[in-house]
């Protein structure tokens, strides 16, 4: 059994790792994708907008409303860069800080997260999937019912999970069953009460979890997907109408001076 164990072990660890990689895989692109966007608007708004600026004093005509907002954006970003540099980097550190030492902060961040199309749906098949492996592992190898939960408590990195683990650990000391302790746990979708329950009256728990594990990482996986399908076209998208949108702001004068003539 132990070596049974240490192998399921070594394969949900894999499967972790997999889906880590998947994505971290599908936010790579984007996030590239972002920080090339910030850095073309700061050199547009730094460099190129002025140079315009002074091209339309010369102008007789008033300029249109959006170059003119985009002209004092411009000016207000370069006059006070310092300022808005340095207010960049104390609200991270600050933000750094205060998640590292606030345990409600980290709890706060987390469940924001889990309201998220998509993506809070991965966290929560992603942490679900990582739970019934580890519960039906320590069932498979003999382990009480409460010492898995308590070790599948102690090895979840998420704060929301977590302590729904332990609100089940202490329904469990209350002598309630597992099913109806889970059912209690919005975290846990209906499929967990009615498989978990299916287990109790049937005596095959640990196959019940084993399941629960299997389909919530299948569709980690799916959403993984999914998430990779959108994300790129979406960011693309956004880029092309800021940049856009700056460029048509920088012409829409000469444009303007061109129908008037």
């Amino acid at each position: 059994r132990l070596d049974e164990s240490c192998l399921a072990l070594s394969e949900q660890q894999k499967r972790q790792a997999e889906l880590k990689a998947k994505i971290v895989k599908a936010l790579r692109y984007p996030a590239l994708l972002l920080s090339v966007t910030v850095i073309v608007i700061t050199i547009m708004l730094v460099w190129v907008l002025p140079q315009f600026a002074e091209l339309y004093k010369n102008f007789n005509a008033p300029l249109p409303h959006f170059t003119r907002l985009l002209m004092a954006c411009s000016e207000t970003l370069i006059h006070h860069a310092p300022l808005f540099i340095g207010l960049l980097l104390s609200t991270a550190l600050i933000l750094t800080y205060r998640y590292r030492r606030s345990a409600q902060l980290r709890i706060r961040i987390q469940r924001a997260l889990l309201h998220l199309p998509i993506i809070g749906q991965l966290i929560t098949m992603a942490n679900l999937s990582q739970l019934f492996y580890s519960l039906a592992m320590t069932q498979q190898a003999g382990l009480p019912l409460l010492k898995g939960l308590e070790n599948a408590a102690q090895a979840q990195q998420n704060p929301i999970f977590r302590l729904a683990v332990e609100a089940v650990i202490e329904n469990l000391h209350q002598g309630e069953a597992l099913s109806l302790a889970i059912k209690q746990q919005s975290v846990f979708p209906s499929l967990c009460f009615q498989l978990i329950r299916v287990g109790e009256e049937s005596g095959r728990l640990d196959q019940m979890m084993s399941r629960l594990a299997q389909h919530y990482q299948y569709q980690a996986n799916s959403l993984s997907d999914t998430l990779a399908q959108m994300i790129e076209p979406i960011m693309m998208t956004v880029m092309g109408v800021i940049v856009g949108g700056l460029v048509l702001a920088m012409y829409l004068p000469i444009f303007q001076l061109g129908g008037i003539m």
